[in-house]
């Protein structure tokens, strides 16, 4: 929804179908809205509808609207492993490019428990430009990123990595790392 600086409602929109408990939104420099989560058996936003997954698995989804409440698009996320995940936070630059970070699940090896997390860049059309994927045989999380001028994201979260980031550098240890990645 919308509303002014006085806190008087300009408008809403609802979307239909079962969500995550964690959505997001992030204002462009062009006056649009991304919003991103996860979704369940599907949803449907104005007319456009998501197909969910399997079994109440999460998927991710993502969606572009005016500021005045107008639908641009919607789909869903990327993902690399069954279409499965969960949108933790999302960031747009300058430019207009969309970030987003999450968990997903995966199996390591024959073990089928494992959450890795993700990062990834979109277009403004939404077209998908890259994901790097943190993942080791223990939790992965991503909590939150930013952005700053220089097109370097900044991404923190936690893990069993010595460094946060760098897969290869397993510690016994549950760690809180803070990384930043060039754009």
């Amino acid at each position: 929804g919308k509303v002014d600086t006085n806190g008087n409602f300009i408008w809403g929109k609802s979307s239909s179908g079962r969500t995550h408990s964690n959505p997001q939104i992030a204002l462009t420099s062009d006056n649009n809205l991304f919003l991103s989560g996860a979704l369940y058996t599907g949803i449907t936003f104005d007319n456009i509808y998501i197909d969910g997954i399997c079994c109440q698995e999460p998927k991710p989804y993502i969606a572009k609207y005016t500021t005045e409440g107008n639908v641009l698009w919607a789909k869903g996320g990327f993902s690399s492993y069954s279409e499965k995940g969960v949108t933790h936070d999302i960031k747009v630059d300058y430019d207009g490019f969309l970030y987003l970070t999450g968990t997903y699940f995966t199996c390591y090896g024959t073990f089928c428990t494992e959450n890795d997390f993700y990062l990834e860049r979109y277009n403004n059309a939404g077209e998908h430009l890259w994901r790097k994927e943190v993942k080791m045989p223990s939790f992965d999380f991503s909590k939150a990123i930013d952005i700053d001028n220089n097109g370097y994201l900044y991404n923190i979260g936690f893990n069993n990595s010595a460094t946060f980031i760098d897969e290869n550098q397993y510690s016994n240890i549950r760690t809180i790392g803070v990384g930043k990645l060039n754009t």
